[in-house]
């Protein structure tokens, strides 16, 4: 295993890689601090390997999942909190 594949978001098989591969529980709340959880995982990722352009294929991977829900929400919500800090 890669230290990508250990971002618990990032899935690997032998069909390659699939950046954004969540499961939502319904609880929009927990569901919102799990994806806080992701971000920062991906943010100290970020920091140690330089890997900026991860976001974009993680954002892509989200956008083809055709979801939208509280752990996008929350994961979003942290990197832009990120940003402007």
């Amino acid at each position: 295993m890669t230290a990508l594949e250990r971002l618990p978001f990032i899935q690997a098989d032998t069909t390659g890689k699939k950046f954004w591969a969540v499961t939502p529980t319904d609880d929009y709340a927990a569901d919102n601090a799990t994806g806080r959880a992701y971000a920062d995982a991906l943010i100290a990722y970020m920091k140690e390997t330089g890997a900026v352009n991860l976001l974009g294929s993680i954002v892509r991977s989200m956008m083809e999942s055709r979801t939208y829900g509280g752990i996008e929400v929350g994961f979003m919500h942290r990197i832009a909190e990120t940003v402007v800090a």
